[in-house]
């Protein structure tokens, strides 16, 4: 058993379950909900690595290693990690601690201990 969860979307695999079109994705409290589907975070899972190929229109997550989007978000929440957009964020990014990368951010952008860069 690997000690990293990867996901790679918007098709992709968690614990053997296949996800198709991915809308949303919340990672809080030991659980995932993708398009509103739980999956439980096993409790020996120490690191938390995202890696979606696509857009996805909602991200949330309360701590993770490192998140990789390519394509574009509309709205990105996280509590603890970085996230880097290949793409535009159209709406909201907020992480509190922890990088934001992306081409543009449309809305509001905010980093509580971290930088965010646009190219």
């Amino acid at each position: 058993m690997s000690d990293k969860i990867v996901f790679n979307g918007p098709v992709g695999k968690i614990y053997g379950s296949t996800f198709g079109s991915v809308k949303s994705m919340v990672i809080k409290g030991g659980k995932i909900l993708i398009n509103g589907s739980e999956q439980v975070i096993p409790s020996d899972y120490p690191e938390i690595t995202i890696n979606i190929q696509g857009d996805v229109e909602r991200l949330e997550v309360e701590q993770c290693e490192k998140i990789h989007i390519h394509g574009n978000a509309n709205r990105v929440k996280v509590n603890c990690g970085s996230v880097d957009v290949d793409g535009n964020i159209k709406g909201d990014a907020n992480v509190n601690c922890g990088n934001i990368h992306c081409q543009s951010i449309e809305g509001d952008a905010s980093t509580t201990m971290g930088d965010i860069h646009k190219s």
